[in-house]
């Protein structure tokens, strides 16, 4: 499917188109692709759909076309403040990279316009030989963005990492690895203030954003199978402070061909969804047959607040151009400003509706686009969250779910047997998104992923003023320690370098008066940690010359 207004325009297409520019997740029988500037689930120049499932290369068969995110909100002026990118025809409103003074110099753009594709196994394997003999860094490792260049005014900490020895950089090689969530995962980091919005004309609201997406190889897990994981952290870099701020997720929902195809909404699960119009998928290329799925899209920590799905075409119900256009639908009205109502094709109607056909498409008496006897045709929307206030500073993190289901069997609905196979797909997805959120809610109590320090390293880097004192330092042969508490025993005692391991090589006995050997060991700095039995710890820094 392309866009009917803008087939000319996809020649215009800026991107660079580097190996890494563009990465598919491809994980539990669904391939998804990701962009360096935040565009989902396409190729930069838009030539196929890329959020395949089920995954096969040979049979390209997707639900969804496209995606992006679009912000928006008021600065204290009240001026509208908006990044929102559809199919980026005209340009863009998010650029590859994080927020800089220089967006366009050849080492930023050799740095950011790329995506980051981890493996957890190799992230393990990683965690675990670093310091083995021979071991050589990999590549999925040793280029994860942990810092920017604060010379050139990016952030000091970018993807989230676990820091082994505290030292705020990311230094793989001495132990540190990115945090990622899932078995396999995929990276951006773009922002909205390197160029001036083209697709929306607004203002850039000055925000960067840390986008992961992630998957669990578990084919037997019903709840996790054909299940995509995306987790956004939205931080704002400007100076501003913004009020009625909302967050939207645009999506173009084509279930296989996009011209039979009808959408809704569940406000119980805070999820919109697509699937197909009538009983057999097409007509068009990469049909479905006979068993179309339903595609949902899922906010996990927080509330769908509005669900807005518009027409392909130039009418007050149909495709966003403007700033205002676009903040109409974020705020669930039309073009023309007036409010989305309950009914029908939810426009005109006498009281007003946030969400679009929230009634289940096998309930004859709720309102879906079933029931509301709609056409079936090339559906595009947006589901919107609420987040209000967003100062200069704040972070706002977002997780969400992408879930397909399939249906290969009657179901059970209101005590009646249904075997409208592309219907009852909804059911399924319903009952699956059911299992995905209990699965998210369980497993994660935080929705941010960010830089770790490492706690036990921690405390063998404080060293307080102990009493201790080492001499000579520093020192060639032998270190001598006065000031010790003798009327307490001593549990243990050890040296450590500068990465937290144990290179003592001899056992330190309670009398250590007479002095240690540090005649082995390197040249450096290093720490004597003490631990007394009644729990007390300290810890002294030396110098072997």
């Amino acid at each position: 499917m392309k866009p009917l207004y803008t087939l000319a325009l996809l020649l215009i297409c800026r991107c660079t188109l580097q190996a890494q520019y563009t990465e598919a997740l491809q994980v539990n029988d669904v391939s998804a692709q990701f962009n360096a500037n935040g565009f989902l689930f396409n190729s930069p120049d838009l030539s196929g759909s890329g959020y395949q499932v089920p995954y096969d290369p040979t049979s390209p068969l997707s639900t969804i076309f496209a995606a992006n995110i679009w912000l928006a909100g008021l600065d204290e002026g009240e001026q509208l403040h908006i990044a929102a990118q559809t199919y980026r025809q005209t340009g863009d409103d998010f650029w590859p990279g994080p927020i800089a003074d220089d967006h366009t110099g050849a080492d930023y753009i050799a740095a950011y316009h790329r995506v980051w594709p981890v493996d957890a196994a190799v992230v393990d394997a990683h965690r675990d030989n670093w310091d083995s003999p021979g071991y050589v860094v990999p590549d999925q490792v040793a280029n994860w963005p942990g810092n920017g260049n604060t010379a050139n005014g990016e952030a000091a900490q970018l993807a989230p990492y676990f820091d082994y020895n505290n030292n705020l950089i990311y230094d793989p090689a001495n132990g540190d690895y990115p945090l990622i969530r899932g078995d396999q995962a995929v990276f951006m980091i773009f922002n909205d203030a390197a160029e001036t919005h083209m697709v929306t004309g607004g203002e850039p609201l000055g925000v960067e954003v840390h986008a992961m997406a992630y998957g669990y190889d578990l084919p037997a897990d019903s709840a996790l199978f054909q299940t995509t994981f995306l987790n956004f952290k939205i931080i704002n870099r400007s100076a501003q402070q913004y009020s009625a701020c909302r967050l939207g997720l645009w999506s173009d929902l084509d279930i296989g061909a996009y011209l039979d195809d009808y959408v809704g909404s569940d406000t119980i699960l805070h999820m919109y969804f697509g699937y197909n119009g009538d009983l057999v998928d097409g007509p068009g290329i990469n049909q479905y047959a006979d068993n179309p799925p339903a595609q949902g899209v899922v906010f996990l920590n927080h509330d769908l607040s509005v669900f807005k799905s518009y027409s392909n075409d130039m009418t007050v119900t149909g495709n966003p151009f403007s700033a205002n256009d676009h903040w109409n639908y974020l705020q669930g009205n039309w073009l023309d400003g007036t409010p989305q109502t309950a009914g029908g094709d939810g426009y005109g109607g006498a009281i007003p509706s946030p969400f679009l056909y929230p009634g289940h498409p096998l309930d004859a008496s709720a309102w879906s686009e079933v029931t509301a006897g709609n056409f079936p045709f090339d559906r595009r929307g947006v589901g919107v969250m609420t987040i209000g206030d967003m100062l200069a500073g704040d972070t706002v993190c977002v997780d969400m779910a992408f879930v397909t289901a399939f249906s290969y069997s009657t179901v059970i609905f209101n005590d009646t047997v249904s075997d409208q196979y592309h219907l009852n797909a909804v059911q399924v997805l319903k009952e699956r998104v059911a299992e995905v959120r209990t699965f998210y809610d369980t497993n994660f109590s935080d929705c941010s992923l960010d830089y770790t320090a490492n706690p036990d390293f921690s405390t063998i880097l404080d060293p307080g003023h102990t009493g201790l004192v080492l001499f000579p330092n520093p020192g060639e042969q032998m270190i001598f320690i006065s000031g010790m508490d003798k009327h307490l025993p001593i549990l243990f005692s050890t040296i450590v370098n500068i990465n937290g391991q144990d290179v003592s090589g001899q056992i330190l006995g309670p009398d250590m008066q007479n002095g240690i050997s540090i005649e082995n060991l390197s040249s450096g700095l290093y720490y004597l940690m003490i631990q007394y039995a009644n729990g007390d710890q300290v810890v002294e820094q030396f110098v072997k010359q």
